[in-house]
């Protein structure tokens, strides 16, 4: 990511609506002032398993910018990934049905493989 350190400073002291920022800002006027840094952002990858989704985006504007919201946005962007990341799981075993079976069946589920076997995906190996 390139940003200017003076523009990404007062991104992250503007608004002072949220704990994250107003504790930002607090802190420069502490005795020995702290200046946000950019490493102190936390850049949202999409939880622990997955690529990073728009709800993701959305919840870094609200916690590290402190744009508008509404008094339902956590809930909202809770129940989307609750509808996205399945659907990313979903693409994955298509991708490599053979790791989903192994692990399946190493939690003990029993599976028949199909008639027909697809060809492996491009999907693993593109950047």
């Amino acid at each position: 990511m390139h940003a200017h350190r003076d523009e990404i400073v007062f991104l992250l002291l503007s608004g002072c609506t949220n704990r994250r920022t107003k504790k930002r800002a607090a802190q420069l006027d502490a005795p020995t002032p702290d200046v946000p840094r950019l490493q102190d952002v936390h850049f949202p990858l999409g939880g622990p398993r997955f690529r990073l989704c728009l709800k993701d985006v959305l919840q870094f504007l609200i916690e590290e910018l402190s744009i508008d919201k509404t008094d339902t946005w956590r809930t909202a962007v809770e129940e989307g990934r609750r509808t996205w990341r399945p659907m990313q799981l979903g693409a994955a075993v298509r991708d490599t049905p053979e790791e989903a079976v192994r692990v399946l069946t190493s939690m003990g589920y029993l599976i028949s493989p199909p008639d027909q076997i697809f060809a492996e995906s491009d999907e693993l190996a593109m950047y």
